[in-house]
């Protein structure tokens, strides 16, 4: 098992990511990330979906997704092909604000924690980084008091000038 991207040009309308996300659990495989967004153009959107799955599953996916009707492009990536970030909303309570700030201001470096709100007894914490430092951030984050977070399905692009457009 290993993680692959599959990433999807689709029709722009209702019922699609329906019909996409039913094609995964028909096959029993499951979803680690799911982000969607129209592209420049209205009318397509744009499927980033992250598996954990061996490369038959990941080549019989794209192949079955191709076919699909209000599906415009799909193709599988390893991860290692793509340059991808997610996105993570953490909101802290604290007990003594000078210890967050340090443990934040060692963790600068492979992350950039930007506090974004502040209150006497939280603080909620934006990172954008690629998924492992994201992991890596909650993880170092448990010697406080998590109460809620929020992150972002993977937004992913093809290294170098390439685009899923080209490949067409």
């Amino acid at each position: 098992m290993r993680q692959q991207v599959l990433s999807l040009l689709v029709s722009n309308h209702f019922g699609v990511l329906n019909r996409v996300t039913s094609i995964f659990s028909r096959r029993t495989c499951n979803i680690v990330s799911l982000t969607v967004a129209e592209t420049l153009n209205p009318e397509i959107s744009r499927i980033t979906i992250l598996i954990e799955a061996d490369l038959d599953m990941g080549l019989q996916l794209e192949k079955i997704l191709q076919k699909q009707e209000d599906v415009i492009k799909a193709e599988i990536f390893p991860v290692t092909e793509l340059i991808s970030r997610e996105l993570l909303l953490i909101k802290i309570k604290y007990d003594n604000l000078y210890l967050l700030e340090n443990r934040l201001d060692e963790l600068k470096q492979q992350c950039s924690p930007k506090v974004i709100d502040r209150t006497e007894s939280t603080v909620t914490i934006l990172v954008s980084s690629e998924r492992s430092r994201i992991n890596q951030f909650i993880l170092d984050m448990r010697d406080f008091n998590i109460i809620e977070l929020c992150r972002t399905g993977v937004a992913s692009l093809n290294k170098g000038a390439g685009t899923l457009y080209d490949m067409e």
